[in-house]
């Protein structure tokens, strides 16, 4: 099967849909597909492109347009693609600030109109428009009202056979505009690697945890920005209050933010004597991996009702981690919907938070439509 992928930018480690698309073509490309990417509004190229990315030993080709070419250049030049490439299907892996920066893109929903290639379309609506709840700021709705009628123009135009969420909440909202869309979760966006013997003793190290000592400590962790409606000092004080027989330590891996730094300098405080605290910042890919293979639980700082859209969620279940969802958004008009789906979703096997799984998942629908 012949598939473009058209998303906003396709620089490696800044763009989190380029990254998930990069994820999944090459997943694809191992089953014997035939993937090309198409950046069209990238800000970390000065002109058009063409090159391969790598995505372990899989290449890929790319298509990079700079964000400072005009739509209608554009859409010339993904039209000519498009019908020079013949593929089965193209892909648009939409986020409302990925084609600008204000998340109201008029022109790129004009551009589509020139595309007047005989294909099947998909939508992955990655982000749903703001201001969706009756308790939304007003601001949001203004926002979120356009945003919406760009979404509609987008699916009345491009027709698509297919078009996919990633999670229930995104569903419904989508729903209430008359689109009907399918549910398509987010996997792991870190590989599990085998573990690194010396990354772990390193880690060990710098917890303070004795050598020949690990089987009798409890490692919790978080994965990223900590936000302050995770709430992780009650949690804290929970698991120590339930584990009276273990010695715990935290791990903070990943990008935690400022409020994240002050925080668990402060928890730090708070905790001394009872849970050894260590921030290890920015990991490789195969560290990332070795870390939550050493972990017992960790913490999420997304929303119950947005859990199925958190690439990092997806990653720490597809390493069979326990993993608290301490955050719970307060939407009254589709919070009861949401929850049977989220208690299943959550106890998913591992399997199926992984690329194969998914990417499997995404050409069975090609394939029926």
């Amino acid at each position: 099967m012949k598939i473009v992928f058209i998303c906003g930018s396709a620089q490696p480690g800044k763009d989190g849909v380029g990254d998930y698309v990069r994820l999944l073509a090459s997943e694809l490309i191992l089953q014997g597909n035939d993937v090309v990417l198409l950046a069209l509004n990238d800000a970390f190229v000065s002109e058009e492109s063409k090159s391969t990315q790598y995505e372990e030993d899989v290449h890929i080709s790319v298509i990079r347009l700079p964000r400072s070419l005009d739509w209608k250049t554009k859409g010339v030049k993904v039209n000519a693609f498009i019908k020079s490439f013949n593929p089965d299907w193209v892909s648009l892996q939409y986020v409302p600030y990925s084609f600008h920066k204000k998340g109201i893109p008029t022109g790129f929903a004009s551009m589509l109109h020139e595309i007047k290639a005989d294909v099947r379309w998909h939508i992955m609506f990655h982000e749903i428009w703001i201001g969706i709840s009756t308790v939304s700021p007003f601001k949001h709705k203004i926002i979120g009202f356009f945003q919406r009628q760009v979404a509609k123009r987008i699916v009345k135009t491009l027709q698509p056979r297919l078009i996919t969420v990633s999670n229930v909440l995104y569903q419904l909202v989508a729903e209430s505009a008359g689109i009907k869309a399918k549910i398509l979760p987010l996997f792991s966006n870190i590989r599990k690697s085998p573990p690194n013997l010396e990354y772990v003793k390193t880690v060990y190290q710098k917890l303070g945890v004795p050598e020949g000592q690990e089987d009798k400590w409890m490692l919790l962790g978080i994965f990223g920005t900590l936000y302050p409606q995770a709430r992780l000092e009650d949690l804290l004080v929970d698991l120590v209050k339930n584990n009276p027989n273990k010695e715990i330590g935290f791990i903070s891996f990943g990008r935690i933010g400022d409020y994240g730094i002050n925080e668990i300098k402060r928890l730090e405080e708070l905790f001394k004597g009872k849970i050894n605290f260590v921030v290890l910042g920015l990991l490789s890919p195969a560290e990332v991996s070795t870390v939550m293979q050493l972990l017992s639980v960790a913490i999420s700082c997304t929303p119950q009702q947005h859990i199925g859209k958190s690439g990092v969620y997806s990653a720490l279940k597809y390493h069979n981690v326990k993993v608290e969802v301490p955050v719970n958004e307060y939407l009254p008009d589709y919070s009861d919907r949401i929850m049977p789906y989220y208690k299943e979703y959550v106890n998913k096997p591992a399997e199926e938070f992984g690329v194969k799984y998914i990417a499997n998942k995404y050409i069975e629908l090609l394939k029926t439509l």
